[in-house]
């Protein structure tokens, strides 16, 4: 591009009347360009909008962003602090119960549990023996002529028809009496 001492008349009039109009224009957006522009080509320039943004920027860097990162600081150790306060307040009262906070540790990353009251409740639970019923099964001895069947399948077939037979006939015997079955 040409210096502007070798443009004429009017194209020196035309460029003055473009950054005018960059300058003066409504857009804050095209105002702070031209300006931008304009400091570039010539450092010494001052605007004080471009002082104030520089202001700004240098404000942010030394001042500010220190700040931020003193306050993450603190609210990750206030955040971390609360965590082993509540951690330690679990680890007392899980252990008041008689279980091992250990256990309840491994319990937690074995079978994935984020809370230790119920990983505890589930080591409880896991190491308590259930109540007998009152229906429980016991086992029944087998009669004397049973004992001696077992094995032979001819006296045990023998057996089972007898049975069978001695089963059918108290049937027929309470059907044609009335009586109840036995």
């Amino acid at each position: 591009m040409p210096a502007v001492e070798d443009l004429s008349e009017d194209e020196r009039l035309r460029y003055a009347r473009i950054s005018h109009a960059a300058l003066t224009s409504d857009d804050p957006k095209i105002r702070k360009q031209a300006k931008q522009l304009i400091k570039s080509l010539n450092p010494k320039f001052q605007d004080p909008e471009l002082a104030g943004d520089e202001l700004r920027a240098q404000i942010e860097k030394d001042v500010v962003e220190p700040l931020r990162a003193d306050i993450k600081k603190l609210t990750d150790g206030i955040a971390e602090r609360a965590v082993n306060d509540q951690w330690e307040k679990d680890r007392s009262r899980i252990e008041a119960t008689g279980i091992k906070f250990e256990d309840v540790k491994k319990v937690m990353v074995d079978k994935k549990i984020a809370d230790p009251d119920t990983a505890a409740e589930f080591l409880r639970m896991q190491n308590t023996l259930a109540t007998p019923t009152t229906t429980a099964i016991v086992p029944q001895e087998l009669k004397p002529d049973v004992k001696k069947l077992v094995g032979n399948q001819t006296a045990l077939r023998d057996y089972q028809k007898n049975r069978l037979r001695s089963a059918v006939d108290e049937v027929v015997r309470a059907r044609t009496s009335g009586a109840p079955l036995q």
